[in-house]
C-alpha cells in the first residue's frame, strides 16, 4: 500500500515542484544540486520514485533532463507507463511557481523522509521490546544511534553554491570578510598556546600526546579549570579515572596541594582549609564528568549530545583514544583506532563543538631523549589525519633526572596547526600540583 494511504508524512506537491525544477530550470546546476541532496526515499508516489532515479542516471551521466529525454529514458527501460506516460511528465510542470523556491521543498521532503524513518524505527524497537529477546540496554543504544542517522541525513552538507554558502550568514559576506564579527575561539589559558592557534574552534579536534608522566591529563584538566572558569562548560569523557580521581585532581591543583600528599592523608590543617575551599571553587564550576570505560563512538557521541542539549557544553575533552571500543568490535590493531578516529572526525561535525582527544606515543618513543614528534602518536596515520591541532608534551627532565636546570621545564609542541604555523611553547609543570604554566621570560632564554 502506498506510504501516502497509509497516514505516513508526506508532501506529493513538494515532490512534484522538486521533480518539475529539475527540467524547468535554465541552470544545469539546479538539476545537479536537487538530484544530489535528495534520494529516491525521499518521494512516496511510486511514479516520483522512478522520474527521480531517472533524472538521477541522467544527470551523473551529464544529459541535459527535460521531459524528451525523460520520456526516452524511462521507455529505454520499460518505465514509461509505470510513471502514467508523458502526459503525467508534463502535467508536472503545470502550476509551477514563475520562481519556485526549490531549496525550501528539497529541504521539505527531507524533513518528511526523517519523520517516516522516525516512525518506522519506533515500531520496530516496539516489536523488539514485545519480544524480549535482547537486553533494554540494546534496543535503547541501536535506536539512539538510528534515531540519530535519520535525522542526520536530513542535516548533511551536499554540494552548495559558494553564493549560497554567502548568504547563508545574517551579515552575507561582510560577516565573512570583517575580522571584529568573526566568533573568537575558547581560550586555553595558556598565553603561547592561545596566540599560535587561536584557541579551540566549534568542528576542531586538538590530540594532546605525551609520554607516561609527561601531564597529559593534567594538561587537560588545566585547560577544562580555565575554560569552566570564564563560564564555558566543558565534559570531560575519562575512560582510564574515576569520578573521584578526576575531581581530587581539580580540587588538588587548584589548593596548591600535593596531590601524593593528599591520598597519603599526609597533609596539615591549613591544606585541609585551603582544599576545603577549593572544593566550593571547583563546585560552582560548569565541569561534567562521564567515567564510564570502554565506550565506542557511538556512546560517546549519544551521551555528549545529549550534555550538549542539557548543559550547553562548548568543549569537550576525551581521555584517551587508545582505549576506546570501536563500533565494529570485530576489529583490531591499527584498522581499530583508525575507524575509532574517522568516527570521531565524524562526531565533530555532527556536534559542533571542539573535542580535545589525549592520546599515547608508540613504545618507541619513550626510549628516545628527542622532542616527540607527530608520527609518534601510537596509530600516528589515523591520528595525524583527523587532528587540526596536535600537540605533543615534552619533558627532558623525564630522561635526565640528575640535571637539576632542566627540573620543571616543559615544552609543548605544537607540530600541526591546520590553520597556522607550527610552534614550539616553553612552559613550566609544577609535578605536586600537577599543573602548566606560561614560561617566564627568563625559563624561556
Amino acid at each position: 500500500m502506498p506510504e501516502e494511504e497509509r497516514g505516513l508524512p508526506s508532501n506529493t506537491y513538494a515532490e512534484k515542484i522538486c521533480l518539475a525544477t529539475c527540467w524547468c530550470s535554465k541552470h544545469k546546476g539546479v538539476t545537479l544540486e536537487i538530484a544530489t541532496k535528495l534520494s529516491t526515499d525521499d518521494f512516496v508516489l511510486e511514479a516520483n520514485r522512478h522520474l527521480f532515479s531517472a533524472i538521477q542516471d541522467l544527470s551523473r551521466k551529464g544529459v541535459a533532463v527535460d521531459e524528451v529525454t525523460l520520456h526516452d529514458y524511462l521507455l529505454s527501460r520499460g518505465n514509461l507507463e509505470r510513471v502514467g506516460g508523458l502526459s503525467y511528465i508534463v502535467s508536472l510542470a503545470d502550476g509551477m511557481p514563475d520562481i519556485p523556491n526549490y531549496a525550501s521543498y528539497v529541504d521539505i521532503l527531507k524533513k518528511l523522509t526523517a519523520r517516516r524513518r522516525i516512525i518506522f524505527l519506533a515500531n520496530e524497537a516496539m516489536q523488539r521490546s514485545f519480544l524480549g529477546q535482547e537486553e533494554p540496554q540494546k534496543i535503547v543504544g541501536s535506536l539512539t544511534a538510528n534515531l540519530r542517522d535519520a535525522v542526520d541525513d536530513t542535516e548533511r552538507d551536499g554540494p552548495e553554491s559558494v553564493a549560497h554558502y554567502i548568504e547563508t550568514y545574517p551579515d552575507g559576506i561582510d560577516h565573512l570578510l570583517n575580522p571584529p564579527l568573526h566568533e573568537p575561539g575558547i581560550l586555553t589559558g595558556f598565553k603561547g598556546v592561545d596566540e599560535a592557534t587561536d584557541g579551540f574552534h566549534n568542528d576542531e579536534i586538538w590530540v594532546i600526546g605525551g609520554t607516561a608522566r609527561a601531564g597529559k591529563t593534567a594538561m587537560a584538566l588545566n585547560i577544562a579549570r580555565h575554560v569552566a572558569g570564564g563560564g564555558d562548560p566543558v565534559a570531560i569523557f575519562s575512560l582510564e579515572m574515576s569520578k573521584r580521581s578526576l575531581f581530587y585532581r581539580l580540587i588538588c591543583t587548584e589548593a596548591g596541594v600535593s596531590f601524593m600528599r593528599f591520598r597519603r592523608g599526609q597533609i596539615s590543617e591549613l591544606e585541609e582549609k585551603k582544599l576545603a575551599e577549593a572544593s566550593s571553587v571547583i563546585y560552582e564550576l560548569p565541569i561534567y564528568m562521564d567515567a564510564r570505560s570502554g565506550i565506542s563512538p557511538s556512546e560517546y557521541h549519544t551521551r555528549i549530545e545529549s550534555m550538549i542539549e542539557k548543559f550547553h557544553i562548548k568543549l569537550s575533552i576525551l581521555d584517551y583514544i587508545q582505549i576506546m571500543k570501536a563500533n565494529n568490535t570485530r576489529l583490531s590493531g591499527d584498522e581499530r583506532l583508525s575507524s575509532i578516529c574517522l568516527d570521531i572526525q565524524d562526531i565533530t561535525k555532527r556536534v559542533h563543538v571542539p573535542i580535545i582527544l589525549l592520546s599515547q606515543l608508540s613504545r618507541d618513543a619513550p626510549k628516545t631523549k628527542r622532542k616527540p614528534e607527530l608520527s609518534d602518536f601510537r596509530g600516528s596515520g589515523a591520528i595525524e589525519q583527523i587532528a587540526d591541532v596536535g600537540g605533543l608534551i615534552f619533558r627532558e627532565e623525564l630522561y635526565n633526572r640528575d640535571n637539576d636546570a632542566l627540573r620543571g621545564k616543559a615544552v609543548f609542541i605544537l607540530d600541526k596547526i591546520r590553520n597556522g604555523e607550527s610552534a614550539h611553547v616553553p612552559m613550566r609543570y609544577i609535578g605536586w600540583r600537577m599543573q602548566f604554566e606560561d614560561a617566564t621570560e627568563e625559563e624561556k632564554s
